[in-house]
């Protein structure tokens, strides 16, 4: 039972985590495209 709870979480903590590498890539292009295309 502890093992599926200790299993359950670790699933909870990997999509945390892939979320927010998701939201940082988007940030990070999204600066990125800002750089590129403002104005000098």
């Amino acid at each position: 039972m502890g093992n599926a709870g200790a299993n359950l979480q670790n699933i909870e903590y990997v999509e945390i985590w892939k979320t927010k590498s998701e939201f940082r890539n988007r940030l990070q292009k999204r600066s990125l495209t800002r750089f590129l295309f403002s104005p000098l």
